[in-house]
Formats: structure tokens, sequence, C-alpha cells
């Protein structure tokens, strides 16, 4: 049987929440002009489909992102629904995590490491001896 939250567990729930979603639309809008940015520079050097599909999957989620953060702030909550906006936020956070840290040898993610362009090129060219 799930314990029941005490009224203080509830309210910095719904605080922690609230910050969350109220960062939303600046997060939205940073996180798709650096991954604009990034693509453009890896257009050159990556398979443009890859490209084309990992910033979209961003500012797809980052649009999802902002369409969340609009409707927490126009409603009212009961204690359940808060439950369910921090699941919703949950999953987007683990959504965006997996499209900018998952990717098949060749991907887009890998390119970052591999390539004479990215801050990383001596290590990817010779790994540190251990």
């Amino acid at each position: 049987m799930p314990r029941t939250q005490t009224i203080g567990e509830q309210l910095v729930r719904s605080d922690a929440l609230h910050d969350y979603f109220r960062q939303g639309p600046a997060t939205a809008l940073m996180v798709s002009i650096v991954s604009t940015m990034v693509s453009l520079r890896l257009w050159a050097i990556a398979p443009h489909d890859e490209v084309g599909l990992w910033v979209g999957s961003l500012i797809g989620l980052q649009i999802v992102r902002l369409l969340l953060s609009l409707g927490f702030r126009r409603r009212e909550r009961s204690p359940e629904e808060t439950r369910n906006w921090g699941i919703a936020a949950t999953v987007l956070s683990v959504c965006l995590g997996l499209v900018l840290s998952l990717g098949r040898s060749g991907s887009v993610v890998t390119h970052l490491f591999r390539t004479r362009y990215s801050f990383c090129s001596y290590w990817a060219a010779s790994p540190p001896e251990v």
C-alpha cells in the first residue's frame, strides 16, 4: 500500500515542479538554439539524416516542454494531479537525456567526440594510458 504524503511533502513537491515548469520556456529556447548551432557545425561532417533527426528530436521535445510548462501554469492542481505533472516532467527529462546521449557508432553524438572539430579530438585519437 502506498504511503500517504504529508501536507509538507506535497507542498515541497509542488514547489519543485513549479520551479521546473517556470524555467521551461527559457530552457526550451536555449536548448533549441544550442542544438541548432551544434547541428549546423556537424552538417559538414556527419550524415545529414542523422543530424536532422537529432536536432528535430531535440526541438520537438522542447516544444513538448513548452506546452507542458504553459499547461502547468494555467491549471490549479490537486495533489494527485501534481503527482501526474511530476511523472510527465520525469518522462520528458528521461527522453531528453536519451536523445542527447544515445547513439550508435557513426551517429551524431559519436561525431562530436571523434572529429578534429571537437574539443575532445585529442582524447578520441589517442586515449590516455592507464
